[in-house]
């Protein structure tokens, strides 16, 4: 919402300068909106610390292949 500013309205000009108001009453949708941040970075949080601390094993997998002689210099 846009109001026209205190110092403007002595001077007589046309054209008033319309500002945001400074004053922020926190209300129920702004609450909410915080408590959804806060949960957002906790479970950003909570993610990044099960990846940190799961022991994922390596795949592992047998691998036998026959190398001919002639590759290797005598």
């Amino acid at each position: 919402m846009l109001v026209p500013s205190p110092a403007d309205a002595g001077h007589g000009s046309s054209a008033p300068i319309l500002r945001f108001p400074t004053q922020h009453v926190p209300g129920a949708m702004s609450r909410f909106l915080s408590i959804l941040f806060v949960l957002l970075l906790l479970v950003i949080a909570g993610g990044m610390v099960f990846l940190a601390s799961w022991d994922l094993p390596a795949p592992s997998k047998t691998v036998e292949k026959v190398l001919p002689d002639e590759r290797f210099p005598r």
